[in-house]
């Protein structure tokens, strides 16, 4: 590309290469300065150089940055040369231009990355310490990514999210041209990052925004992450709490040993620390043998191998404390992942209460049987909803001809036993008193199983718990 101005900087000639690569024609640019070149990335004191060197008779030679006509820039490696008429005066400038945009271009891009793979370094660094608070981060971030910009003097930027808004100096006056970016966590927007400008600057780079929404997606894997911690945390929280509230005894093992336990372990087995729990297997924490007559170790084993196959075991036990006494239990094994590796929950309950419970009642329903089974009169027990017989004793053949056992398997049948003229009054009353719970007696006839009659005497209560609540009718 070539050009001659007169000595007051006046194009008298320009070539065709010129005009292709600049956007005018011969006609716009012949008598116009060169000024209708240049671009705004330069002061006036780069030209006025310029000018001093040439009007001294030197050659003046650098890279430059001018403006296409539509406005897109264009880099020449530019010579200006001043040319002497016979007198040794200067006459003219002559400019040689050579097209040097697609390696400006080129290192351009090249200096980009490098800031940006710079900036992003850093703010990753940033990202993974502990140490920082929010505040804090923010501005360490907004340090690399505006010195990663194009015109860090003045870019400004804003980072937003969980409803919080963090700003850079300068970002309030400077939102007149933006980059933005919005900030995805788990695949939902929860916040946005900007980088502003007060006025549009020249050359803004796409590398530019590919930054700021690489650093978006960093930002959004950043606090996903943080969710995840905080999750953890949280559900450590709850376990651990659940973990030491419990009035069972919980213990953690593998398939070694057991690694953690709570403080109601210690209680049950009746150990001082959990170094001594520890220490133990679960057979050592039983008698030699159970009750079907296995050894305990063996059929610990057993367990914990069927719990770590099936994901759970549950089966009755019995555990012997440290001063030699041993106790039922009932224990839950249940598998899960801790930290990647599998492990076991076990959970035993004390059930030597229930257990004396049961046998109590046991000892009480026997006794009942037995004082109901020496009386001449039939006692029944019932449903209170269903009014179905729970229970009768041995009188009961006497009197109806029907054994025990019929009654039981066929709970209508004390209603099959009324005589058909009484039946009607005898339910009205007995759903009466169904009602209201209260007790009372009623006079009627039955059949007996060989179609005889007799006259009996149906005195009912009502039997409640210690709620109030009625359990049977008697």
């Amino acid at each position: 590309m070539i050009s001659i101005t007169d000595l007051s900087g006046c194009i008298v000639f320009v070539n065709d290469q010129l005009r292709k690569i600049s956007g005018y024609s011969k006609e716009e640019l012949v008598g116009r300065r060169h000024r209708i070149l240049k671009s705004s990335s330069y002061p006036d004191e780069f030209f006025e150089e310029m000018w001093t060197t040439v009007l001294r008779g030197d050659t003046w030679h650098r890279e430059v940055c001018n403006r296409h006509k539509h406005g897109k820039p264009y880099w020449v490696d530019a010579t200006v040369v001043p040319i002497k008429d016979n007198s040794g005066q200067i006459s003219h400038f002559l400019s040689f231009r050579v097209d040097i945009t697609a390696r400006k271009q080129t290192e351009t891009r090249l200096r980009e990355q490098l800031k940006e793979s710079a900036c992003l370094h850093e703010i990753r660094r940033n990202l993974a310490r502990d140490d920082l608070s929010m505040v804090a981060l923010c501005q360490l971030i907004f340090d690399s990514l505006i010195a990663a910009m194009q015109y860090p003097d003045y870019a400004a930027a804003m980072i937003e999210f969980g409803g919080q808004r963090f700003t850079s100096e300068y970002f309030e006056t400077a939102r007149t041209h933006r980059l933005c970016t919005n900030i995805l966590v788990n695949d939902k927007i929860a916040g946005q990052l900007q980088v502003c400008y007060p006025e549009d600057r020249a050359f803004s780079l796409p590398q530019e925004q590919n930054l700021i929404d690489t650093l978006a997606e960093d930002l959004g894997k950043w606090l996903e992450h943080k969710q995840t911690e905080r999750m953890h945390r949280e559900n450590e929280d709850k376990f651990r709490s659940i973990f030491e509230g419990s009035n069972d005894a919980i213990m953690l093992l593998t398939e070694q040993a057991f690694f953690d336990c709570n403080m109601r372990a210690l209680e049950i087995f009746g150990l001082a620390s959990k170094q001594d729990f520890l220490a133990m297997h679960p057979a050592q924490l039983s008698p030699p043998v159970q009750p079907d007559g296995q050894d305990s170790l063996t059929a610990a084993n057993k367990k914990i191998m069927a719990a770590f196959e099936q994901g759970y075991e549950r089966f009755d036990w019995i555990h012997r404390r440290k001063n030699g006494e041993d106790f039922p239990a009932e224990v839950l094994l249940s598998a899960f992942n801790l930290h990647g590796k599998r492990v076991l929950q076990a959970t035993v309950r004390d059930v030597s209460k229930y257990k004396r419970t049961e046998q109590a009642l046991l000892e009480n329903e026997e006794k009942f049987r037995d004082l109901t089974e020496s009386l001449s009169e039939v006692i029944y027990r019932a449903d209170p909803h269903t009014l179905f017989v729970t229970y009768v004793n041995s009188v009961v053949e006497t009197l109806f001809g029907y054994t025990a056992q019929e009654w039981l398997s066929e709970p209508m049948l004390w209603e099959r036993t009324i005589h058909p003229e009484d039946r009607p009054r005898v339910i009205e009353a007995v759903m009466e008193a169904q009602r209201t719970t209260a007790n009372g007696q009623v006079e009627y006839r039955i059949l007996r199983k060989d179609q005889t009659q007799r006259w009996v005497l149906n005195r009912y209560s009502w039997e409640k718990n210690a709620q109030g609540v009625v359990v049977c009718t008697q």
